[in-house]
């Protein structure tokens, strides 16, 4: 079971989740800048507002589902952190 990191949570970051929920037994992390998210209680479910956080629950894959521009940025952090 792997720890799959999901960068943003609009309608494509929902989607990647509730695939992942629905179709596989993996661990969800979740970042977010939304505060209506807090309130997203599921098993295998983790949701931050800090990326550093998230990078801290080791996760192995990241879903970068952020705002375009924002996808280089976030990309370089997380290949320094070893995710694929």
């Amino acid at each position: 079971m792997a720890k799959i990191l999901i960068i943003g949570y609009g309608s494509i970051g929902k989607r990647h989740a509730q695939n992942i929920l629905t179709h596989t037994q993996h661990e969800i992390i979740i970042f977010t800048k939304r505060k209506d998210v807090d309130s997203f209680k599921k098993k295998r479910v983790k949701v931050f507002h800090n990326l550093q956080k998230c990078l801290s629950e080791k996760p192995e894959i990241g879903f970068i589902t952020n705002e375009t521009a924002y996808h280089i940025p976030i990309a370089i952090k997380l290949a320094k952190a070893g995710l694929d």
